[in-house]
């Protein structure tokens, strides 16, 4: 009777000692999707932008550090009478008589937005390259 008691204990202990690594390897690997799930959410859209100023579409600028992390551009545009800043990478098509923007916006990402700006050359206000750093 009480080798029954001691080979079953031994049996329930093989099976935590198996079991209880199995399923923390699960969680982790079920963690990891969520978490990049979550990362790389982006939400797509396009929109008219307004003047900010006289001609003004678009006010860029771009900055500069030792850290690659940090270099990235930043836009403001007007969008339904609110100035709004994107900060990631900009690309510029340059059109007469069109003024939008295509916009990924990565929320949970520094710096990931993506904005592609449609504009002529004339109504970009570039303010230049702010240095970030020593």
């Amino acid at each position: 009777m009480i080798a029954d008691y001691q080979r079953k204990r031994d049996f329930m202990k093989k099976i935590f000692k198996t079991i209880i690594p199995i399923i923390v390897i699960v969680v982790s690997i079920v963690a990891l999707i969520l978490f990049l799930n979550w990362a790389n959410k982006t939400e797509k859209y396009e929109c008219e932008i307004e003047e900010i100023q006289s001609e003004i579409y678009v006010r860029y600028q771009s900055t500069a550090s030792c850290t690659p992390a940090y270099n990235y551009e930043i836009i403001t545009v007007c969008i339904n009478g609110r100035l709004i800043t994107y900060k990631g990478s900009v690309e510029f098509i340059f059109v007469e008589n069109e003024n939008k923007i295509e916009v990924t916006e990565k929320p949970n990402m520094v710096h990931g937005d993506k904005v592609i700006v449609y504009t002529s050359k004339d109504n970009v206000e570039y303010l230049g390259t702010v240095r970030i750093g020593k």
